[in-house]
């Protein structure tokens, strides 16, 4: 998963014109740059790290991915929508989440 962001540490902070603050985006729909993916099932923020835990798929072949903060585009909180700069491709290869077990951290 490659994302464009000047040093690595980066990819784990939400982009700078990306207002997040304590907002849940549980729920949001998630845009790929190609399309349609998912829809957010939790988020979180802790300093240094933050990431969506991205749920795709129907409910019979359902899968988690953590997607790092740096990813997002924008957010449309209008529409409960996040743009992602990342291919349905790119986020199919992102690591996964045993919901079991709870998120990855």
């Amino acid at each position: 998963m490659v994302i464009a962001r000047e040093n690595a540490a980066s990819v784990w902070s939400y982009p700078a014109d990306v207002r997040v603050g304590a907002r849940d985006l549980a729920g949001y729909r998630v845009e790929a740059s190609d399309g349609r993916i998912g829809k957010i099932d939790s988020n979180y923020h802790t300093t240094g790290k933050a990431y969506l835990v991205l749920r795709t798929g129907s409910w019979i072949s359902r899968a988690s991915r953590i997607i790092p903060a740096g990813a997002v585009q924008r957010i449309d909180h209008t529409a409960r929508k996040v743009h992602l700069q990342l291919t349905k491709k790119q986020i199919a290869t992102a690591p996964h989440t045993d919901e079991r077990q709870g998120p990855w951290r």
